[in-house]
């Protein structure tokens, strides 16, 4: 991918978006617990 895009898609993220990362708990798991890692962009 090109400089010039990932610094589009890099300043979108830090204006519009957030990585999250969410811990759910699952009894099937061996610790119990699924980490569930997002990339999410907001834009109205």
């Amino acid at each position: 991918m090109q400089d010039t895009k990932l610094s589009y898609i890099a300043g979108f993220l830090d204006g519009d978006g957030c990585i999250m990362l969410q811990l759910i708990r699952r009894k099937d798991y061996k610790l119990g617990y699924e980490i569930r890692a997002s990339v999410v962009f907001y834009q109205k």
